[in-house]
């Protein structure tokens, strides 16, 4: 069972955008690296969804480091063979909203989440905090950072 949540904390970690999202900026307007960077978060689930490690290999930045909630630390190469790896089939997933901060060309993106995964034909839900970090270089942004965290069953 540890090991579903740990799947379902691997699939979390590639969140969509959710009505409620909020944009901060210091200075300046934000508008389109919001639409940059949510196109991204779109685009990481999709590539998570098909386990399409190709499309989340660009999305990912050759340096980026990932936390999970089990606190494993993985690096691109690990992530991406995770990915190709995991044996739990995603049921659906449920943004509870976020929040994205710009500080020049970082954007920082915060949320919670619930993910229900199909292990052996049994859906095993759990909430999920997140925060990724995103860095624009060379006027493309790249995920650099994403840390999760379970939350504590009720």
């Amino acid at each position: 069972m540890m090991r579903a949540f740990a799947i379902a904390a691997f699939v979390m970690s590639f969140s969509t955008h959710a009505p409620g999202r909020q944009a901060r900026r210091q200075g300046g307007d934000t508008s389109k690296a919001l639409v940059q960077v949510m196109k991204l978060e779109g685009r990481w689930v999709k590539a998570v969804m098909r386990r399409d490690t190709k499309a989340l290999g660009r999305i990912l930045a050759d340096d980026y480091v990932g936390t999970g909630s089990d606190g494993e630390v993985h690096d691109k190469a690990q992530t991406l063979a995770e990915l190709r790896s995991a044996t739990a089939g995603f049921k659906s997933f449920t943004q509870d909203g976020f929040d994205v901060r710009f500080d020049g060309d970082t954007a920082t993106v915060t949320g919670r989440a619930t993910v229900t995964v199909l292990v052996e034909d049994e859906a095993v839900s759990a909430q999920f905090n997140y925060t990724r970090v995103y860095v624009r270089r060379k006027g493309r942004w790249r995920v650099v950072e994403s840390n999760t965290t379970r939350e504590a069953e009720q």
